[in-house]
């Protein structure tokens, strides 16, 4: 479901592409039934646009994919890292 969520979104951005499309191609495209049946990544070439996309924005974003009339936005932010070096 990494593909269909917000949060999923935003952390695929994080890896490589092809790393990103393996991992969801493994899981699968289908989403449960009790989620709202308006998927926009269902394939590789549309889960590659919205990884574009996500990059392009800064951060993952899902409309209407979890919940009928639900939007939601997540961006990582790498500020823990900066905190740990010497």
């Amino acid at each position: 479901m990494l593909h269909a969520t917000a949060a999923g979104r935003a952390w695929l951005i994080t890896l490589d592409e092809d790393e990103a499309v393996r991992i969801v191609q493994k899981k699968g495209f289908s989403i449960p039934t009790r989620f709202n049946p308006r998927p926009i990544v269902t394939d590789e070439r549309t889960l590659r646009a919205e990884l574009r996309a996500s990059r392009e924005r800064g951060y993952g974003l899902a409309n209407e994919e979890g919940e009928a009339g639900m939007v939601a936005m997540v961006r990582f932010s790498f500020l823990w890292k900066r905190r740990r070096e010497p």
